[in-house]
């Protein structure tokens, strides 16, 4: 049986929100997305001014 792949989530939308008022349906799903993923392969997308970042789990 093959691993699972390697998951790529943009974590923008989400990492701008923080500390920006009650959670909207989207990052409250963006969220769900994170923490199901925690125990599988993944890296996490964050674009930034110049350009994008990716990030370890």
């Amino acid at each position: 049986m093959r691993p699972d792949p390697a998951v790529l989530l943009d974590v923008s939308r989400l990492i701008s929100r923080l500390g920006g008022g009650p959670a909207t349906g989207i990052d409250r799903v963006e969220a769900e997305w994170l923490a199901h993923l925690q125990d599988r392969p993944h890296l996490l997308l964050c674009r930034v001014r110049r350009g994008q970042l990716l990030l370890p789990p």
